[in-house]
């Protein structure tokens, strides 16, 4: 009676269209920036005595530790939440970065696939 339109994200045949695979790339990229920032950049947290150079993953807990320990009072150390908040801010904008540039070299990969098998 009445055929079926193809879906978008399959082809003609009623395989996967591996253009719907990209957001793969993208998270793949995603979590590589995320861990990898997480695991090897530095971070310089001021506690009130001194200044440390930490990871970034124990900047942030650090920083849990300082807001869930805190008074309340003003003092030295009294802004950090806010710091720590732009900090992680910084970290997802660089993260989705790194997502959109994979996603890129995975168009491109299936970009050239593409013409080098027509």
């Amino acid at each position: 009676m009445s055929k079926e339109a193809p879906s978008a994200t399959k082809d003609p045949n009623g395989k996967p269209d591996k253009k719907s695979r990209l957001w793969l790339w993208f998270l793949a990229g995603f979590l590589i920036v995320l861990i990898g920032f997480l695991i090897l950049a530095p971070m310089y947290s001021y506690d009130g005595l001194g200044v440390q150079r930490v990871t970034l993953w124990k900047y942030y807990y650090l920083e849990i530790l300082r807001g869930a320990d805190s008074t309340g009072h003003l003092g030295p150390t009294s802004q950090n939440a806010s710091e720590a908040m732009m900090v992680a801010l910084q970290h997802i904008v660089i993260s989705i970065a790194g997502g959109v540039v994979f996603s890129g070299i995975g168009w491109f990969a299936k970009r050239r696939s593409r013409l080098h098998s027509s």
